[in-house]
């Protein structure tokens, strides 16, 4: 990776303001490759304030930096960019980035959850018999994500943590990477998990 007086002054030319913070406070840059993008890869700041951390993500091809400000849009511009044709290998690692990255600012963490064991759930689940109970219960409901072939695009059903709800969402995918939500289902409310998680 770039050195970070470089990658701070790219970022400088896309958000002034993140990029001030940046410079007036400790960060920590990490990369992480996203495997349906030739080009484009996750780039994570992390701001340690005083009382807290900031982080702010974007999609890095070294040339050009896109933030992901958490709506559908900014992903849509990289499939553009990518000229993004999905597969069905990389469907799911293409679900999690969009549903972890399209979420909005209300809800900061939206995650795709094919084993109970992904969820960081509370110490308390191991002990407390309510709580056992519910972290059973929820399991129970979790399950791989389900693509089915539709035309040129796939069927998808799959269980999504937000908010300390588990829901299974039914969705369409097209081999372009537009995402379209068909169906919503509650599944188990009031998760005994940590609240923010990192996906």
């Amino acid at each position: 990776m770039e050195d970070d007086r470089a990658l701070k002054g790219r970022l400088g030319e896309v958000d002034p303001d993140q990029a001030a913070l940046m410079g007036r406070n400790p960060t920590t840059f990490s990369s992480d490759a996203l495997p349906f993008y030739q080009r484009f890869r996750l780039l994570r700041a992390t701001v340690d304030l005083p009382h807290t951390d900031l982080v702010f993500t974007y999609a890095d091809s070294g040339a050009e930096i896109v933030p992901l400000t958490g709506e559908p849009a900014d992903v849509y511009r990289l499939n553009e960019a990518e000229e993004l044709r999905l597969t069905e290998a990389q469907l799911v690692p293409y679900l999690r980035f969009f549903l972890k990255h399209t979420a909005g600012s209300a809800m900061p963490d939206r995650l795709l959850v094919e084993e109970a064991g992904e969820l960081e759930w509370l110490s308390r689940t191991e002990d407390d018999a309510e709580s056992k109970a519910a972290r059973a219960a929820a399991s129970a409901q979790v399950h791989p994500v389900r693509a089915t072939r539709v035309g040129p695009g796939y069927r998808v059903v799959a269980t999504v943590w937000a908010n300390l709800v588990l829901a299974e969402l039914t969705l369409r995918v097209d081999k372009a990477g537009r995402v379209t939500e068909e169906g919503a289902r509650i599944l188990c409310e009031d998760l005994p998990v940590v609240e923010t998680m990192t996906g």
